[in-house]
């Protein structure tokens, strides 16, 4: 891939042998516990060309293809492009299957394609797609992105091998974004929420890189960032709320927020308020902005949810405030309304808790399948969660295909500029 990538996938199916063994057992437990033969590896393999250009079947890449694919976002001029690599075992084979790719999806025009040093290099583009090919081609072997420090100062971070990697430049995104929105009709009618979004992306600064990999246990995604926005230190330890909600919860969710990602949205709130049909009452409407208004002092929240069956089975939200006069003020304004809901409101300093119907005695992290899906995430974080895959609302087709999985839980932390998290699917 060139250097001036914005953002790059892949995925490497044939990894190192104890990745392998490890894929592999995690697979047999998989179509073990799931009874479903499409868990398969090889097949899975054959059809990842299909991604780049529908005619490449597993018939017709089967000869050639090497196990390993990427995908990047490039820009030549203004014009976005999507970038394709595959590795390539028997070049003239793969060159005849990309030739008829190639003619499949409307000439060089439209699907463009290079073959060098073992790899096939595709350009998808609705123009020119064969000559964005050969520059990017051309740049990607002077500067390729792996040598690219930006790249490489978020990539190297990760730990392990991996089947899959990810990076992008979330400044090249966020211009590429912007440009993208701006052209939104809805958008060019709202100057106020234009200059917000416009605000906002231009904030984005920095590198993400995400790593795969399976485990003796399951499959984990790790995320590391650098030069991100630097956000004010928080003393809030999501992992530690997430632990302390009640047992039982099929759901759970614990973050801390910004100051000011929570004064924006008070605003917006209190704005689509104003304009909703239906309110005309004035005192009506000075409770729903005075209410509003309060999301403004929100700085943590904690949540659990349980089901019967598909309907809401109960559930408990902890609302940490940004004092105890605000946690009161909420609970003041709420209370005549919480008795037709069903649901009970206290307050213990500064945090506003609701409940409806309860959820189980004891804790979240009594259970040892929360406790093993949980294990190592980061030491403070500023989200948390979790999911039993089991307690969700499922049926049919969902059930057997979840038959195979305990939870999903992950956590992510904020330190200076750089972030670290982990998300981790837990397999029987």
């Amino acid at each position: 891939m060139p250097a001036s990538t914005m953002a790059f996938a892949s995925l490497d199916l044939h990894p190192g042998y104890a990745q392998r063994l490890k894929l592999k057992s995690i697979g047999d437990r998989i179509v073990n516990a799931g009874g479903k033969s499409y868990y398969s590896a090889d097949k899975d393999i054959e059809e990842l060309p299909a991604l780049v250009a529908p005619s490449l079947t597993a018939t017709s890449t089967r000869d050639w293809f090497g196990g390993r694919i990427s995908m990047g976002l490039w820009q030549q001029g203004d014009t976005p492009v999507t970038l394709s690599a595959l590795a390539s075992d028997d070049d003239a084979k793969a060159r005849t299957s990309l030739t008829k790719a190639q003619q499949d999806a409307g000439g060089p025009g439209k699907l463009g394609f290079t073959l060098s040093d073992g790899y096939v290099l595709v350009a998808k583009a609705d123009k020119d797609a064969q000559q964005a090919v050969e520059a990017a081609a051309t740049e990607a072997k002077a500067h390729p992105l792996g040598k690219r420090p930006e790249y490489r100062s978020a990539v190297d971070k990760l730990d392990g091998d991996h089947l899959l990697t990810a990076w992008v430049n979330m400044g090249d995104l966020g211009k590429v974004t912007t440009a993208a929105m701006m052209a939104v009709p809805e958008l060019k009618a709202d100057p106020a929420q234009r200059a917000m979004i416009t605000k906002q992306l231009a904030t984005m600064t920095g590198q993400l890189a995400v790593g795969g990999q399976a485990t003796d246990d399951g499959l984990e995604i790790a995320l590391r960032g650098v030069g991100q926005p630097v956000r004010p230190a928080s003393t809030d330890n999501a992992c530690k709320d997430l632990d302390a909600l009640p047992a039982g919860s099929a759901i759970a969710v614990a973050t801390s927020v910004p100051a000011e990602v929570m004064k924006q949205a008070a605003t917006a709130a209190q704005k689509s308020a104003a304009g909703a049909a239906g309110v005309q009452d004035p005192r009506a409407v000075a409770m729903i902005n005075k209410l509003l208004a309060q999301l403004a002092n929100v700085r943590t929240v904690v949540g659990a949810a349980k089901f019967d069956g598909e309907k809401m089975g109960g559930f408990q939200l902890n609302l940490g405030m940004v004092n105890p006069a605000a946690a009161a003020t909420l609970n003041a304004l709420l209370r005549p309304f919480l008795p037709s809901t069903g649901a009970t409101m206290t307050t213990s300093g500064a945090t506003a808790t609701f409940t409806a119907k309860g959820l189980g005695a004891g804790h979240l992290s009594d259970s040892a399948e929360y406790r093993k899906v949980m294990a190592g995430m980061p030491a403070k974080a500023d989200f948390a969660m979790y999911a039993d895959l089991a307690a969700l609302p499922h049926s049919g087709a969902d059930t057997a295909q979840l038959a195979a999985f305990t939870g999903f839980g992950g956590a992510v932390d904020q330190q200076d500029d750089e972030i670290v998290g982990l998300f981790r699917l837990g397999v029987k």
